[in-house]
């Protein structure tokens, strides 16, 4: 840990019906940049129940966020708000095993911070420049995603779509699959992790990163290893 860690103990989420779903996939698809904690953009989230009936689904997300719109299984719900615990109570209960899917759109801005486990995002100076990373562990996701922070469970694969400005990169758990050139000039980073993952190691960098890639070459024989 690092040294200005301090533990603060948590017995549980900070809602018990987080208990009710364990989530298999989440679809991240954000604007960020490396200036501001400034964000807006959607997050899919894919789960099952895990309890003999599920009346309403429960997640976290900061309340400095403002939520555009959720679509519960395409149908278009609306969340109530308590501190950090946002509720959308269904139409009808899901029953055990059944697998749903809650779209969350989004945009706001937390406070900035500027050291390690305080805040969700920070901002930082490397050198001349500017970075913003986010450090979730370990009950700071919320600060940024709408999430379920459970030690419990792991996620069992991540898709990080990542729009960021002109000349700034966007780094990632898991495999750079695609960088996609868009008419506005920013880049949007598609990253993928498909091995179980805690929510609180999920992150996002961005900043005028320099790609550093090269090919290691095998001695004897031709093959060769990025």
């Amino acid at each position: 840990r690092h040294s200005g860690y301090h533990a603060v103990a948590k017995t549980t989420i900070a809602d018990t019906a987080e208990n009710f779903y364990d989530i298999s996939y989440l679809k991240f698809d954000l604007n960020m940049s490396n200036v501001t904690t400034a964000l807006s953009g959607s997050v899919s989230t894919t789960a099952k129940v895990v309890v003999n009936s599920m009346n309403k689904y429960v997640f976290e997300l900061d309340p400095a966020y403002t939520i555009d719109s959720i679509r519960f299984n395409g149908n278009l719900v609306t969340a109530t708000t308590n501190n950090t615990v946002r509720t959308i109570n269904l139409a009808a209960a899901l029953s055990l095993n059944t697998v749903f899917t809650a779209l969350v759109y989004y945009h706001g801005q937390t406070v900035p911070g500027t050291n390690f486990f305080t805040h969700g995002i920070v901002l930082a100076q490397a050198g001349s420049n500017q970075m913003m990373y986010t450090l979730s562990d370990m009950y700071l996701a919320k600060d940024w995603w709408p999430c379920k922070q459970s030690l419990i469970h792991t996620i069992d694969s991540v898709d990080m779509w990542v729009t960021v400005p002109v000349n700034k990169k966007a780094g990632c758990n898991g495999l750079l699959k695609h960088v996609k050139l868009l008419s506005s000039g920013d880049s949007r980073y598609d990253w993928k992790t498909h091995y179980p993952i805690e929510y609180y190691l999920i992150s996002v960098h961005v900043a005028p990163y320099r790609d550093y890639s090269y090919y290691m070459h095998f001695t004897p024989g031709p093959d060769s290893m990025l």
